[in-house]
């Protein structure tokens, strides 16, 4: 009886023990991250053209991958789409058209993890991206993993059937939409021209490692609308780790040593600052995804280019956060599975301010993440006009 009695007592304490751990991880579930501030999402923020947003959607890949279903081959505890799916869902209730303030979305690339093996990852990337269609002006790049191959040294890329199909210039996303203009080699490359504060605005999205063909293409289009500020879309640019450069106080963060292709014509991000955006005064802005980790989903670098204008740039990659089943306190007995857990970035480009503010938000709980690089301000220290030769 004693020894029965005994044992009911342990039991009960490793119940208890369990429950405050259980409890406690729930409660500070959320300082896995930096720091959050709770912010209803503004309703508009911009009046009489003082400016207008940009919707950026980081890698998506892990919220479409195979695995991360519940109707995988070994189930998991959600469907991580569905996530994806609010996420672009909320950018679409957002946007202009809709009462809203985002005039344009990014996506950064990588829709699929598995490259050309899996159909039902495609099918999955263009379910979601399909609430954005005809909702609001977009652009997308393939990243590494959305090529038909990625394999070999160095992770060498090659084929685009499954990207072009599904998200080239004749796919529902992108044919006969007035403000996407054009494209280069299947579709990798594309640019679109959108309207926000009575000006026209440049986006060019550039393929991963882009060839000297492709280069040839771009500056094609920026020659062709000298008179048009341009934003540069591209998966792999920035690294998440920092570098010192110059001024001791300018922390920037370094280029991704992204190579993909064993090409000697293949530019690296490093060249492409160097020989192509440094070259081109219209360029204020590079956007790109591909780099992150479970804490750091995005960098920055400023930059001035060969005339002294700044150049800034941004990455938003969160695919590696996987705080998603604590946050919203669903159990699981199986390897929680990365995914990303519903945040993407906003771009504010604030033209009665002059500044370019950038935030980290998550539709699903209404947060925003707090400290740098998750929230910056960068001033637009230029005049449009002389900037742009006019």
């Amino acid at each position: 009886m004693k020894k029965n009695y005994f044992c009911f007592l342990l039991l009960l304490c490793f119940f208890i023990c369990s429950c405050s751990s259980i409890d406690k991880s729930n409660k500070d579930s959320i300082s896995d991250y930096e720091s959050f501030e709770d912010i209803q999402f503004r309703k508009k923020r911009w009046i009489n053209n003082e400016g207008f947003s940009i919707a950026i959607i980081p890698d998506t890949q892990a919220y479409t991958e195979v695995g991360s279903q519940t109707f995988s081959p070994k189930p998991y505890v959600i469907d991580q789409w569905k996530i994806y799916y609010r996420m672009t869902e909320f950018i679409a209730g957002n946007s202009v058209k809709n009462g809203g303030d985002f005039s344009f979305a990014l996506h950064v690339g990588d829709h699929v993890e598995h490259s050309g093996n899996y159909q039902s990852e495609w099918e999955l990337a263009s379910k979601c991206f399909s609430n954005l269609n005809g909702q609001i002006p977009v652009l997308t790049v393939p990243g590494n993993h959305d090529y038909d191959e990625e394999r070999g040294l160095d992770n060498q890329i090659s084929g685009s059937k499954n990207f072009n199909k599904n998200f080239g210039p004749d796919s529902i996303f992108f044919k006969d939409k007035p403000w996407y203009k054009g494209s280069f080699a299947d579709g990798k490359n594309s640019y679109a021209i959108f309207d926000a504060c009575g000006r026209k605005f440049l986006v060019i999205g550039l393929e991963v490692n882009p060839d000297d063909n492709a280069i040839r293409w771009a500056q094609s289009v920026l020659d062709e609308n000298k008179n048009l500020p341009a934003i540069i879309l591209t998966h792999a640019y920035l690294h998440y780790n920092r570098e010192m450069s110059g001024d001791t106080k300018n922390k920037n963060f370094k280029f991704t040593n992204a190579k993909y292709r064993k090409k000697e014509s293949s530019w690296t991000p490093a060249k492409l600052w160097k020989d192509f955006i440094s070259e081109n005064n219209q360029i204020f802005l590079v956007v790109c995804g591909h780099e992150g980790t479970k804490k750091k989903g995005s960098a920055y670098r400023v930059d001035k280019n060969k005339d002294g204008y700044t150049t800034y740039s941004v990455l938003s990659d969160f695919q590696f956060f996987s705080n998603y089943l604590k946050v919203h306190n669903i159990q699981n007995k199986k390897k929680t599975r990365f995914c990303g857990d519903g945040w993407f970035s906003i771009l504010d480009i604030d033209l009665q301010n002059k500044q370019i503010d950038f935030s980290c938000f998550n539709s699903d709980t209404g947060r925003f993440l707090k400290g740098e690089p998750f929230e910056m301000s960068f001033p637009i220290d230029w005049d449009w006009n002389e900037r742009l030769g006019l």
